[in-house]
């Protein structure tokens, strides 16, 4: 299989282009490509331009692909949100030929090490904004029972009593500072990851820009297919 950079590109403006002799040299994407048969609407009437094929693809890519603007959306309104997009009618379901192209699409995303780089990191960030959001509740619960035993020292007169809260207290502090540490360090480790998913997402984009026209010349966009 080709590498999925040599037929779904991102150009300069942003704008998505198939490298159309690419796109029927395999199956899936064939299939969706040879059923555009045109029609009044969209104004392509024998289909020539393949203008529905193209929002199709179009689909594919934004519902699919690691980098897309919608990919953090959970799937129902991702699902909205790509149809708009990509200028499908309202009514438009996926069907069997695209989940068949969308599971090709995905492999071909995973052939490349670039991609595989980037979602890898990507999914990296996101387990330290997790993490943190973990060691944060935690450190609040401990906090809470700082404070509690300490309320209830003041009420205290056994000696006993008072030694077992003391120590219980000191234990509490301990996590508690415990806490705070691993907080900053992945506080810290932050920035180095976001600059890391960047850069790499940085060189998808180049990767992306660096193909962009179509065998034979011209390009392939929203405006031609």
């Amino acid at each position: 299989m080709k590498d999925v950079t040599d037929i779904f590109l991102i150009n300069e403006e942003g704008i998505l282009e198939i490298n159309k002799k690419e796109a029927r040299s395999i199956k899936e994407f064939r299939d969706i490509i040879s059923r555009d048969k045109g029609g009044k609407v969209s104004g392509d009437h024998e289909g020539r331009k393949k203008m529905f094929a193209f929002k199709e693809l179009m689909y594919i890519h934004l519902f699919t692909h690691p980098a897309s603007i919608y990919r953090d959306l959970p799937d129902e309104p991702k699902h909205l949100k790509c149809i708009e997009h990509s200028g499908l009618p309202d009514n438009w379901k996926v069907d069997k030929v695209i989940k068949a192209a969308q599971r090709v699409y995905m492999k071909l995303i995973n052939m490349s090490a670039l991609y595989h780089s980037y979602v890898n990191a990507n999914k990296g960030v996101y387990s330290l904004g997790e993490d943190l959001k973990f060691f944060n509740t935690l450190r609040d619960k401990v906090r809470e029972v700082i404070i509690s035993k300490s309320k209830e020292a003041e009420n205290t007169i056994l000696e006993e009593d008072v030694q077992r809260l003391a120590n219980e207290i000191d234990v509490a502090t301990n996590r508690l500072m415990e806490l705070g540490n691993k907080i900053n360090n992945l506080s810290n480790n932050l920035p180095i990851a976001f600059e890391t998913v960047e850069k790499l997402k940085q060189k998808l984009l180049k990767e992306a820009k660096s193909g962009g026209t179509i065998y034979g010349g011209g390009e392939l966009n929203n405006r031609e297919a």
